[in-house]
C-alpha cells in the first residue's frame, strides 16, 4: 500500500494548478517518542541554520530526508520540487 507522502508526490506530478501538497498531523506530538522528538527539533534546526544562509532547496532537502524514504526523495529530486518548494521555507519556519 502506498505511503500518504508517496500519494502526494503523486497527486502533485498529476495536477499542474496545485502549488504543493502537505501532509498535517496534529496529533504527532501527542505520540512521537522522545528520540524522534529530539531528532525532529535537530532537523529543523539544520533546515533554519541551511534557511538563515539563504539555501532554502538545501533546507527542504534536510526536512524531506527525516520525513521521506529513499524512494519518496528521488521522486521529489527528479520532480524538481526540492527548488520549487524552497520559496515555502522561510513560512514554514515561521
Amino acid at each position: 500500500m502506498p505511503t500518504i507522502s508517496a500519494n502526494a508526490v503523486g497527486l502533485r506530478s498529476r495536477l499542474a494548478d496545485v502549488p504543493g501538497v502537505v501532509a498535517y498531523e496534529p496529533t504527532v506530538f501527542e505520540v512521537i517518542s522522545e528520540e524522534v522528538l529530539n531528532r525532529l527539533s535537530s532537523v529543523v534546526m539544520r533546515a533554519g541554520e541551511e534557511a538563515k544562509q539563504g539555501r532554502l532547496t538545501a533546507a527542504v532537502r534536510i526536512f524531506a530526508e527525516f520525513v521521506g524514504n529513499d524512494d519518496e526523495v528521488a521522486a521529489l529530486d527528479a520532480a524538481g520540487s526540492f527548488e520549487t518548494m524552497g520559496s515555502n521555507v522561510p513560512t514554514d519556519l515561521m
